[in-house]
């Protein structure tokens, strides 16, 4: 789990650059489209669109012809729109330049709520709308740059219209103020919001509308889109044509009825053509009218709208908490396939949240980061899963590799968690070997002889318990201690190790007779088994530890095997592993052994007799 939230503190890096911040840049634009805002005062705002239509008709108006249109055209389109009684006109273009019919449009301007255009910061002189209070901390000082000529800048005021795209040429946000000789010169969005009544106030923390923050301390709005087609346009060549048949005497109710809906609502008019130059791209087109942009920005606005970039730390943050969700996914799901499956689901999940906090909470939830922290923790996890199981598996085998059969070890190694270590109370069976005399053989013989029988003597026996899967424990001189019921459990352990007793003896008196016939030292061994309960671990000094077996039961063996040369037999068995094992068995009377006070009913297997 580490390694998975250091996975998502490296995704964080990417921040570095602005990487990540264009990837969740991309992801925004994703939700965008996919979750278009569902504007409830985009029914309230209009755009009078100068299009391609519009542009054309007048080529045919031998007073108008050619772009730029004379200021009078501004005028009848005004003294329709006020038939309609909107609360608010924007006029999204610039007249910086006295023009002909400039007092025609004055009139006009006097008698309708209109709002005009400034380009970027221009002097908050007459007729520049301040937003009340002081600018935000970090508005941008956009400097002097025009203003309306100022035959119409005396009577009407304006508010600039100036916007930014984003490094990759996406508009996404719109400034509401700018910084202007120490004032807040408002947006044309935020003037418009104003004429129709919303409450405005500009502090250090950011823009106030109808008492909700609605930008951070930069002043700008992040925009929430709708759908192409939300924002209702009405062509501006319709206008002037219901202007002029208003001037031919036609009724002014019926000739601008197709501006019906227009009361009390907010009119952009702008110019959308295409030699306007004023298409850009937004999250939702690949070029979209400057218009639209205004509409949307005053629609969030009216609807109280703030979409909040998620900051650095957020997206940190939730990058590293999807690498530990996925870290701690691991922990329950162990195989590789289902662990990527359950992590991509896990960040699909994210995903899916995120949408939903933007769909009905307009929430910007970080999706770049996190989707990245997570997909990086997944691999991270696996490898860091293989490095720890091969760890594992390793130490496994050089733990048991010695002492258990190949089909034990094998288990072990694809379930090492059956392998405690640690020391627990098991009930095991144990088996105790001893060669007979041999004390007697190893001071006649040279040593070197002696440690090549025992190794081939050894090698025999430990073959025969590992075929009947037992443990080999250790090797105490010529003894041999084994075990069986760890480190795994084992149903049969008592058939078995007497089983595995009656097969040792058998290969030993085989052995026997090849020594024999190889002139080497007679063979003969004794073998005691006891079944109880006993300590089974890693016991031994930090430096070296062995995994054995300690406990009453094991001295039992012990003794058990010391009375076979006594009572005459090869093997004994203690009572509970005569009942249990299966056999038939030989009652041999009873014994005292060291460390009981109670005497211990023994058994021995006829099989062996001779």
């Amino acid at each position: 789990m580490g390694l998975a939230a250091g996975a998502g503190v490296l995704a964080s890096v990417s921040l570095v650059g602005g990487l990540a911040w264009r990837g969740e840049l991309v992801s925004a634009d994703l939700r965008q489209r996919l979750l278009p805002a569902r504007l409830r005062s985009a029914s309230r705002v209009f755009v009078i669109a100068i299009d391609d239509d519009s542009v054309r008709a007048a080529v045919a108006e031998p007073r108008i012809r050619n772009w730029p249109w004379p200021r009078w055209t501004y005028a009848r389109m005004l003294d329709v729109l006020a038939l309609a009684k909107p609360a608010a006109i924007g006029i999204d273009i610039l007249f910086p330049e006295p023009r002909d019919g400039d007092d025609e449009l004055a009139g006009k301007l006097k008698e309708t709520p209109a709002v005009l255009a400034c380009d970027s910061g221009a002097n908050g002189g007459p007729g520049g709308i301040s937003v009340p209070g002081p600018p935000p901390a970090e508005a941008p000082d956009r400097g002097v740059v025009s203003r309306p000529v100022s035959a119409l800048a005396a009577v009407a005021p304006y508010a600039a219209i100036h916007v930014e795209a984003d490094a990759d040429g996406i508009t996404r946000a719109f400034p509401l103020v700018s910084r202007c000789d120490g004032t807040a010169l408002a947006s044309l969005p935020l003037a418009l919001a104003v004429r129709a009544g919303a409450s405005v106030e500009s502090r250090h923390d950011g823009v106030w509308v109808n008492g909700r923050r609605v930008t951070g301390a930069d002043g700008t709005l992040w925009l929430r889109f709708a759908s192409l087609g939300t924002v209702r346009y009405i062509p501006a060549w319709q206008v002037l044509e219901a202007w002029q048949s208003m001037f031919d005497g036609d009724d002014p109710a019926r000739v601008t009825a197709f501006l019906a809906g227009l009361e009390g609502g907010v009119v952009i008019v702008s110019a959308t053509a295409t030699g306007a130059f004023d298409l850009r791209p937004t999250p939702v087109a690949a070029l979209s009218p400057g218009s639209e942009v205004q509409a949307t920005a005053v629609a969030d606005l009216l609807d109280g709208r703030r979409l909040r970039p998620p900051s650095v730390w957020l997206q940190t943050a939730a990058a590293a908490g999807m690498a530990l969700l996925v870290g701690v996914l691991s922990l329950l799901v162990r195989r590789p396939a289902l662990l990527t499956l359950s992590g991509l689901a896990l960040v699909a999940g994210w995903c899916v949240v995120a949408g939903a906090a933007w769909a009905k909470a307009d929430a910007w939830v970080p999706v770049c980061l996190p989707v990245l922290g997570g997909v990086l923790a997944i691999p991270t996890l696996l490898v860091e899963g293989w490095w720890r199981e091969g760890m594992e598996r390793r130490r496994v085998q050089g733990i048991f590799g010695r002492y258990v059969a190949p089909d034990i070890l094998r288990v072990l190694l694809e379930h090492p968690e059956a392998a405690r270590l640690g020391g627990e109370r098991r009930r095991i069976t144990v088996l105790f070997s001893d060669i007979r005399s041999y004390t007697t053989l190893s001071e006649k013989m040279p040593p070197e002889e002696v440690v090549g029988w025992l190794n081939e003597y050894f090698s025999e026996q430990v073959a025969v318990i590992h075929a009947h899967r037992g443990t080999v424990d250790k090797f105490i001189g010529d003894a041999v201690m084994a075990f069986w019921g760890a480190p795994l459990p084992e149903a049969e352990q008592e058939r078995l190790a007497a089983r595995c007793a009656e097969e040792m003896i058998r290969t030993s008196r085989r052995l026997g007779e090849e020594w024999r016939e190889r002139g080497g030292p007679p063979l003969a061994i004794g073998v005691g088994i006891a079944t109880g309960d006993a300590v089974v671990g890693n016991v031994g000094a930090e430096q070296l530890r062995a995994y054995t077996a300690i406990g009453d039961t094991v001295n039992l063996a012990s003794r058990l095997e010391g009375k076979t040369k006594d009572l005459a037999v090869p093997v004994v068995l203690d009572e509970a592993t005569a009942s249990a094992c299966g056999l038939l068995v030989r009652a041999v009377g009873e014994v005292t052994v060291k460390g009981r006070a109670a005497a211990v009913k023994v058994f021995a297997l006829p099989a062996l007799d001779v």
